[in-house]
């Protein structure tokens, strides 16, 4: 198999997208739906802070891995709320999780009750993930990020990881970024166990999200 990694178009977004949603399944970005997904990987494309890989295998021309990265976190979240983006990814989750069909007023008071928490509690995360690059635990870390990776499940064991994370580092480091961090939840083993094989060494643990730690890897961009 030939595998070939390139700058990410707006034509590749969807495949990105639906690689994430089978991907990634435990994931809080997850649950706001494939099209809070669209916006932000579009503004990951679309932003100068923003880097995003996708890799093909050359003979079909199929996205079957993609790398996420940005080359400083608070600057791109910052960027993603002033945009268009956000304001769109608003109408999105309000109307993912407050539209609802029901028969009876009591469903029906019931339904706006659960929807009202839903979004409260969306929105609460959110705000978490938008403000955890000033957390003081990474003052003096590298303000890079890789955001997300993933490989096509058919894909996995074929060194398309490989190629992807080898590929952000010369990116990274013809932007003359000496290094990354990655934020990965400490209960996700098999993510902690890719990083610490590809160079992460633990600088701290964080909460993003309040009650659940998250372990956040340094990784160098040269060998």
């Amino acid at each position: 198999m030939s595998v070939v990694v390139l700058r990410a178009t707006e034509k590749d977004i969807e495949e990105i997208v639906n690689l994430h949603y089978d991907g990634i399944r435990t994931g809080f970005i997850r649950s706001l739906g494939k099209e809070f997904l669209f916006e932000l990987y579009k503004a990951i494309l679309n932003r100068k802070s923003g880097l995003l890989l996708v890799a093909k295998d050359q003979k079909s021309s199929n996205p079957i891995g993609f790398v996420a990265a940005t080359t400083n976190s608070s600057r791109f979240y910052r960027d993603f709320l002033l945009s268009h983006s956000a304001l769109k990814s608003g109408f999105i989750i309000i109307r993912r999780f407050f539209l609802f069909r029901t028969s009876t007023p009591n469903q029906v008071s019931s339904s706006k009750k659960n929807k009202q928490h839903k979004i409260l509690s969306k929105l609460f995360k959110i705000y978490e993930s938008l403000k955890y690059p000033i957390n003081k635990k990474l003052d003096g870390l590298t303000k890079a990020e890789l955001l997300s990776i993933v490989v096509d499940k058919g894909f996995q064991g074929s060194a398309v990881s490989t190629n992807l994370m080898g590929e952000l580092k010369s990116a990274f480091n013809r932007k003359q970024i000496k290094s990354f961090r990655v934020v990965v939840s400490s209960t996700n083993e098999r993510a902690n166990a890719y990083y610490r094989k590809m160079g992460g060494a633990l600088v701290c643990e964080i909460e993003v999200h309040k009650g659940h730690v998250s372990f956040v890897y340094r990784i160098y961009t040269h060998s």
